[in-house]
């Protein structure tokens, strides 16, 4: 198991080493999630709030297109 907060200090070839993580693309993908993760310094809840937000908007865009098609 790997603290969230040691995950930055992971290098993309203990990722492979350690983690499996063999694919560029998939390390560099996981390196962005931790970069944004330590921005939001580790809280839950403003990853949440922000995926609630997205659904939300995603939702009226929905309503609205269905809206316009009529």
């Amino acid at each position: 198991m790997v603290d969230a907060r040691m995950l930055e200090h992971l290098s993309k070839k203990e990722l492979e080493k350690y983690l499996g993580v063999t694919r560029k693309f998939h390390q560099a993908s996981i390196v962005h999630g931790i970069h944004l993760l330590r921005i939001m310094k580790y809280d839950r809840q403003i990853t949440r709030g922000t995926h609630t937000e997205e659904r939300r908007a995603d939702t009226v865009a929905e309503r609205q297109s269905v809206e316009i098609d009529i």
